[in-house]
Parts: structure tokens; sequence; C-alpha cells
């Protein structure tokens, strides 16, 4: 059976599926509902004049400034709190679909053995008794000599 399940496509190609919806699944707990954003600002500004028009200048000193900036924001909605009872949905639809997966390829397997047996036991009791031809039942098509000798 395991060979047969490593070597079907049908049954790869379900298992394929666990790994992104695992991983889906982690992502719907791992996505934060806040966000914070943090920001700085430093400037300066040397010494010089100021002109202030009609001949007026003054002379400035030097200047430094910083800013800070921080935000936090906080996001709260439908889809962000049933994202993980989803995702869990999916994952147990996907390991369902993997189970069924193994169970059809189960009953290939049986099915297949069991008309192969089947076929064997057929020819074990049609096969000549002493190199007599064999008989065959009245709803098989009689051979061309079987219909000569009637004739």
């Amino acid at each position: 059976m395991s060979e047969a399940k490593t070597s079907s496509p049908e049954y790869r190609q379900f298992l394929n599926n666990a790994g992104p919806a695992k991983w889906a699944l982690r992502n719907a707990y791992w996505e934060p509902a806040s966000r914070s954003r943090f920001g700085r600002r430093v400037g300066y500004t040397g010494t010089g004049q100021a002109n202030l028009g009609q001949g007026f200048t003054q002379q400035t000193s030097a200047f430094v400034q910083s800013n800070w900036q921080a935000r936090l924001t906080y996001q709260l909605d439908g889809g962000r709190l049933i994202a993980p009872s989803q995702q869990k949905a999916n994952l147990k639809a996907t390991n369902e679909e993997i189970d069924n997966e193994g169970v059809l390829l189960r009953f290939n397997i049986t099915n297949q053995y069991l008309i192969a047996a089947a076929s064997a036991a057929q020819v074990a009791v049609s096969a000549p008794a002493g190199g007599t031809e064999p008989e065959f039942p009245s709803v098989w098509p009689k051979p061309a000599s079987t219909w000569a000798r009637v004739l």
C-alpha cells in the first residue's frame, strides 16, 4: 500500500495540498490586528543672516530640531476574527480529502486483485482435462470446429 501511495499521482496531488493548508492556518493566527509605526526626524539649520527685505537683515543662530512620531492603529473586523476557524476547517477538509483518496486507492488495488484472481480461477476451470477439447458453457459461442460437426 505504501508503494501505491508513493507512485499514485492522484494521491500525491492531494498530499501536496496539506503543506499550504497548514501554512494558511499558521498565518491566520499570526496576522496581527494592530499595526505600529515609529518615525523620527532630525534637522539642523546653521548660522547665517535672514533677509527681511528693504535692506534689513538679522543674524540667525544655529537651530537643531527633532521630531518623534509614534502611531498605533488597531483594526478589528470580522474577517480577522474568523480567519483561524476558516483555515482550521480548510485544513480538516484537506486531511479528509487525503484520507478519502487513500480509501479510494485501497479500493482500486483490491478491485484489481480480485479481477486478476477471478481471471486466474476462470482459466483454471476452463483448462482441458487430459488433452480433450474444453467444454464451453452454453452462453459462450461454440468454436468453429464444433459448428462444422453440427452441420
